[in-house]
């Protein structure tokens, strides 16, 4: 009896959770996949929570709130992000970025590509457009290839103006199983930029393609804000 119980135990394990080859997929193939899931998202909101770790600062700065992604076909991407921890937003409308710091009643004005190239908040913006990965990026799978719960992981790096050293990318287990799919495809990134500092994201509640407004990616100071303009 109990010999039973154990052999059906094991049979709804394996009939309820799908069995992932230890091998991952080709590299072309999923990289083909994953562009095309990314061209088909127009919007996503997602919670996250962010950890940074600044080489030779042993302790971790820590971050969680609320993302916005808007992706206007034709134009660059818009995105939002709203921390709880530490209090600040961070908004682009795919021209201009705006860092809100509450507490200290200032906002940072700037233009999109000075801020990417001077690398304020690069780790920012790397989610919003991964539509032509192997075109901006030189791509690998990690090592391992898949992390403890079977996620495919893979590792870009750019192939132009370093913004960042590295970004590594955990992947839905959709990508493999299903030839359309409806979620976002990026579970957690971590980004490494030249300096050896590192910016972890996981990502989680995420809904995509719920026509968001473009008005929802342009921010206006509060009264009595500093406006700081760099």
């Amino acid at each position: 009896m109990k010999r039973i119980l154990v052999l059906t135990i094991l049979i709804l394990t394996v009939l309820t959770h799908p069995v992932y080859a230890s091998d991952p997929p080709p590299l072309s193939t999923l990289v083909e996949t994953l562009e095309a899931r990314y061209r088909g998202i127009q919007d996503i909101s997602a919670s996250f929570s962010q950890t940074t770790v600044i080489k030779g600062f042993p302790k971790p700065q820590r971050g969680a709130g609320r993302l916005l992604i808007r992706r206007p076909a034709g134009s660059s991407p818009q995105f939002r992000f709203e921390y709880r921890t530490p209090r600040q937003t961070i908004v682009s409308d795919g021209s201009t970025l705006w860092f809100y710091q509450p507490e200290a009643a200032s906002v940072i004005i700037q233009s999109l590509r000075g801020q990417q190239a001077s690398g304020i908040s690069r780790a920012v913006a790397f989610i919003a457009d991964l539509g032509s990965i192997a075109q901006d990026f030189h791509i690998n799978y990690a090592s391992p290839a898949r992390d403890a719960q079977g996620h495919v992981r893979i590792i870009l790096t750019p192939k132009r103006t370093p913004l960042f050293k590295s970004l590594l990318l955990t992947l839905s287990k959709q990508l493999e199983t299903a030839a359309d799919g409806h979620e976002f495809p990026i579970i957690a990134a971590v980004l490494t930029d030249q300096s050896g500092t590192t910016t972890s994201f996981q990502y989680r509640d995420i809904t995509i393609n719920q026509g968001m407004t473009a008005g929802r990616f342009h921010f206006v100071p509060p009264p009595h804000t500093a406006v700081i303009r760099p």
